[in-house]
């Protein structure tokens, strides 16, 4: 019995308009607030919010399959 299954790794085209819908669907993330990027696989998050949880979740939401690695910038204002 033979199983031609090929599994292939996501990529991160079209990330950034993924990454910012996922963010407008979020109830602990303000997309509004967050810029996102996308170089080579990697997901850069830039811009400001209002808690550390607010920051690690946009991190947790860029980072779901299709992202390599994801830079985070962003800054917290309290």
């Amino acid at each position: 019995m033979s199983n031609y299954i090929t599994v292939k790794r996501a990529s991160a085209d079209g990330g950034p308009a993924r990454i910012e819908e996922a963010f407008k669907r979020s109830a602990e993330v303000d997309a509004s607030r967050i810029t996102v990027e996308v170089q080579d696989g990697k997901v850069i998050l830039r811009g400001s919010v209002r808690s550390w949880a607010e920051r690690e979740e946009a991190e947790r939401t860029a980072g779901r399959p299709g992202s390599s690695e994801v830079d985070n910038q962003i800054v917290v204002n309290s």
